[in-house]
């Protein structure tokens, strides 16, 4: 793999990259020597020290046996002395004892103030009794008297001479306590006397000063400073320290409140132990040299250990001292180096920063740059070469503005001549009432023109580049696209729509689906929506005015010929109930009469219907036609408990109406609230002024027709803004079915049993004939209401 340093580190430059080259030529061999030298140096020094610590624990540890030989050769000769021995032959001829003992022990004070080392020396019998005792005090050694020596048991000292070998010297450290209760720290050396018949005769003991050893321990050694002296026993305490314990007087070997156990791992007091000399110098930050102090252990299995430590930093510091030095002249050749790099760089990076910029302003487009570099070098033939190539660029820059300026003219025709066709078809297809969508295969819709608002209350724009499904949601539009990429329809499709608007009204919407190939892959679908609900109602009305007109002149021709019959007959039963004397016959006369007074009504309400009467117009009050049709209602009222709730706006204008054509609609429709009602049922009756808020469009049943045509008069518009007057009848009755809503104003349609199905068309007939319109409003169990719409100030005539 090859090693790429731009890839480590991309946001260095040539020039840093040349400096730190520079800066690690200089820097790297020097920091080489200098690490193999500090590391050299170290190894030295730790060897030296290793050396030389050990070496110290090796004379430390001759001292000590060379006090103690001292030690065991001064009880030697005390011990060995012809005074001496006569005092131990003599020790129970108690008249002459003193002649013994005071010539020792005056022998024994001189000896032992010449060598300072003793703190008392003593002799104690073999009945654990103090023969005599010379003791350091104040200074001075002296003989203690007779009555002054202990009485105290020496046990303690018999059971550690017990099993010590004949002229062996016990030795262990103790403390002692002088006569002004002040602790004296000790070694003491005891020994087994026997006189000449081999008989145990006692012990002499002498107890040393501790500080005495420790003096000697602490002469010069190959460190000045730094070490640390310690002497532990066998269980880890200490009993001399020369860093941590100057009071003598508080240094008790039996103590453990110092303690190597409490600084050091098990391993390092393992090894201390081991009874072999040896060094450590791993792990503590420290060189540590062990040897055992004494080659025999005391008594009670007790054994000394001396060791000597020198923390790492004292020994190293020449070669830290050292370190620090190479590192500073790696500093400073690193300073020097970057220096020198910075100058050397720069006769490259100047040239070459040129070269960027001249780069940057030729990318913006000013191939007119040139570049001026004299390096006599390969970047001034660079510099050459770059400046050809802004040459060529400006030539062909030349060359591509001017076809562009050519193809933008070109562009820019063809460009106006496709907007003012585009232009020209959009504001054909916006004025067209039909609504046409283009569709992708995708259900994308790339076009909708503006009619698509009036059909489906959308903005055009807002539903192009969206999914058919998004914009229209799931319904015949998208079915039928869906159809059509399928594959399944490949021809001009066409079918209508019938769905209710958002006022409720029933609107049919013919879909005319027209499938355009692009290629062989790829389809587009017209889709042309057109509102044919003018239309359809307009061919039902048609249909609906020709049965009329059937119906009519059927009915006009039946009409007659019944009413010529009917009153040839009423003639005859009126006659023969004037000369009947029989009250049974004239009875069933007057019945028959009656049955035939409501045939004659019923015939001439026919032939009033297939008649067109015009309307005798003259300006009428709303208000007293209502008044008065609620006059003939008054006992039906009152019989059936009906309330009625008049809401009259008493400032309405008088209109130019037929009186009796629209009271004779208002009772008409009175009739059919009191039958709708049951008892305590309620009608209430509002009149007021009104304003169209949208044009209103409806069917009149006025005028003579032509069968197969309908002509303006069959319409009635009244166009939004128009001021109307308003009259709503509103009952509380069953209400009427929502199926049988749209044919309640058809002429012989009713639910009723012997009704005639008249009343509502001649009603429809009437408010058409003053131009105004009917509506209703119904469901079942929420009661009816009729709505009358009639112009303010307008002229009627035939």
């Amino acid at each position: 793999m090859r090693f790429n340093l731009n890839k480590i580190f991309p946001f260095l430059s040539i020039r840093k990259k040349l400096i730190i080259a520079f800066a690690l030529l200089s820097s790297i061999p020097l920091l080489i020597f200098g690490l193999v030298g500090t590391y050299i140096s170290w190894q030295s020094m730790r060897e030296v020290a290793i050396e030389n610590i050990t070496h110290d624990v090796a004379i430390l540890n001759e001292r000590a046996q060379h006090f103690i030989s001292n030690v065991n050769s001064d009880i030697n000769f005390l011990t060995n002395n012809s005074g001496f021995k006569n005092l131990i032959n003599n020790k129970e001829n108690n008249e002459n004892l003193s002649n013994y003992v005071l010539p020792v022990t005056s022998q024994m004070q001189d000896f032992i103030s010449n060598s300072g080392r003793y703190y008392q020396i003593r002799f104690i019998d073999s009945e654990s009794n103090e023969m005599f005792r010379i003791q350091k005090i104040d200074s001075l050694y002296q003989i203690i008297p007779n009555e002054n020596l202990s009485d105290a048991s020496f046990k303690y000292y018999f059971i550690l001479t017990e099993k010590v070998d004949r002229n062996a010297v016990s030795i262990v450290p103790v403390e002692l306590i002088d006569d002004k209760t002040q602790t004296i720290p000790a070694i003491s050396f005891a020994v087994k006397l026997f006189d000449d018949e081999n008989k145990f005769s006692g012990l002499f003991i002498a107890d040393v000063f501790v500080k005495e050893l420790f003096n000697i321990l602490e002469q010069n050694i190959h460190f000045d400073y730094g070490q640390e002296v310690v002497i532990v026993n066998s269980d880890g305490n200490y009993l001399y320290h020369s860093k941590k314990k100057k009071d003598w007087n508080s240094l008790l070997a039996h103590k453990s409140e110092e303690s190597i156990l409490e600084k050091y791992p098990k391993e390092f007091s393992s090894a201390i132990y081991s009874g072999e000399p040896g060094y450590i110098s791993n792990g503590y930050n420290e060189i540590i040299a062990y040897i055992p102090l004494f080659v025999t252990p005391f008594v009670e299995g007790t054994s000394y250990f001396i060791f000597e430590k020198v923390n790492e930093k004292y020994i190293f510091a020449q070669a830290q001292t050292f370190a620090y030095i190479s590192f500073g002249f790696i500093l400073l050749f690193l300073f020097v180096s970057i220096s020198m790099g910075f100058l050397a760089t720069n006769q490259i990076a100047k040239p070459i920063k040129e070269l960027k910029k001249g780069a940057e302003i030729i990318s913006r487009g000013n191939y007119s740059h040139r570049l001026a570099i004299r390096t006599n070098d390969e970047i001034e033939e660079l510099a050459y070469q770059f400046n050809l190539m802004a040459e060529v660029l400006a030539e062909r820059d030349r060359q591509l503005d001017n076809h562009q300026k050519k193809l933008e003219r070109t562009v820019v025709e063809r460009t106006s001549e496709l907007y003012n066709e585009k232009e020209k078809l959009q504001v054909i297809l916006d004025n067209v009432p039909s609504a046409f969508l283009l569709i992708d295969e995708n259900q994308n819709i790339l076009t909708a023109s503006a009619a698509i608002s009036n059909l489906a209350n959308l903005d055009p724009q807002s539903i192009v580049n969206k999914k058919c499904s998004e914009a229209f949601g799931n319904n015949l539009i998208c079915d039928n696209r869906t159809m059509m990429n399928s594959g399944q329809k490949k021809d001009i499709s066409n079918f209508i729509e019938s769905r209710y608007d958002s006022t409720g009204d029933i609107q049919f919407i013919e879909h005319t689906t027209i499938p355009i190939s692009l290629n062989e892959n790829k389809y587009l679908t017209l889709e042309i929506l057109t509102d044919i609900t003018n239309r359809k109602k307009t061919e039902e009305h048609l249909l609906k005015l020709e049965k009329l007109i059937t119906i009519g002149e059927t009915t006009a021709l039946i009409a007659h010929e019944f009413r010529n019959s009917l009153t040839s007959v009423k003639m005859l039963l009126q006659l023969q109930r004037e000369t009947s004397e029989s009250n049974e016959d004239i009875k069933s006369l007057n019945q028959s009469l009656d049955s035939l007074n409501r045939m004659e009504k019923i015939i001439n309400n026919l032939l009033r219907f297939s008649r067109s009467v015009s309307p005798e117009l003259k300006y009428c009050s709303i208000n007293q036609i209502i008044e008065e049709s609620l006059l003939f209602f008054q006992p039906q009222f009152r019989k059936k408990n009906i309330s009625v709730q008049k809401m009259l706006n008493l400032e309405l204008p008088g209109i130019m109406i037929d009186d009796n054509l629209l009271k004779e609609s208002i009772i008409n429709l009175l009739v059919n609230a009191m039958q709708a009602v049951k008892i305590n049922g309620k009608l209430k009756i509002v009149t007021d002024k009104f304003i169209v808020p949208s044009d209103i469009n409806d069917f009149a049943y006025v005028g003579k027709i032509t069968p197969g045509k309908i002509s303006d008069q069959h319409k009635i518009t009244m166009n939004k803004g128009s001021e109307v007057i308003k009259i709503e009848l509103q009952d509380n009755g069953a209400g009427i079915p929502k199926q049988n809503l749209p044919k309640i104003f058809d002429p012989f349609f009713t639910t009723k049993s012997g009704g005639s199905g008249l009343g509502l068309a001649m009603v429809k007939r009437s408010i058409n004939q003053h131009g105004g319109i009917i509506s209703v409003n119904s469901s079942p169990g929420s009661g009816t209401t009729f709505i009358i719409l009639l112009p303010i100030r307008r002229d009627y005539s035939e």
